[in-house]
């Protein structure tokens, strides 16, 4: 009975996020496109890590929500979470392009499964960091953007990123909301 209670006191709480909750992480310092009055505002949860992130990237649902941001119909925030264990510095390199304007094109390179092999080779270990960069410099070999991978500067902002993650109730990844509607794991476009 002790151990019944006991799981039950540190099973996670259901978390209801409202639309206001939502807008609000315009507010904050992450990875985002558009605003927090689009009519409809997608929450992507990744980690580079993981290979069902690396699916959502490619197939969908990820294309066709980048459509309508690109077309200014909705917006769009990207998370990481920890969902594999090892894609944290993977992560702070998505901050560094989203810092020097070339988000896409480092997601691009770093989201398949050439990415997510040599994200698995690194791990989170700054002594690999190299490898990154090496892997990056075709998009970008510019000092400031090699500079922030190896420093790490941006770092902070993957913390900030689980905590958040944390009062969304999302577990694990990937994890989306379309407005304030929660989709834990990898949903295809039609189930979203």
């Amino acid at each position: 009975e002790k151990q019944a209670q006991l799981q039950a006191s540190s099973a996670p709480k259901a978390v209801k996020p409202t639309i206001e909750d939502i807008k609000a992480l315009f507010n904050k310092n992450i990875i985002k496109f558009g605003d927090a009055n689009a009519k409809n505002i997608f929450v992507v949860v990744i980690d580079p890590s993981d290979p069902y992130s690396i699916k959502i990237s490619e197939v969908e649902p990820l294309p066709q929500i980048r459509r309508l941001v690109a077309s200014g119909e909705a917006s769009l925030i990207v998370l990481y979470n920890d969902g594999a264990g090892y894609g944290q510095l993977a992560m702070q390199s998505l901050y560094c392009a989203y810092d020097q304007d070339i988000f896409w094109p480092v997601y691009d390179r770093l989201m398949t499964n050439q990415g997510l092999l040599l994200i698995k080779e690194i791990k989170n270990d700054n002594a690999n960091e190299q490898k990154l960069i090496d892997f990056l410099k075709e998009i970008n070999n510019s000092k400031p953007f090699t500079d922030c991978i190896r420093i790490g500067s941006l770092g902070t902002n993957t913390y900030t990123d689980l905590e958040i993650v944390k009062t969304l109730g999302i577990l694990g990844t990937p994890g989306f909301f379309v407005n304030d509607k929660k989709f834990g794991g990898a949903y295809s476009w039609n189930d979203m």
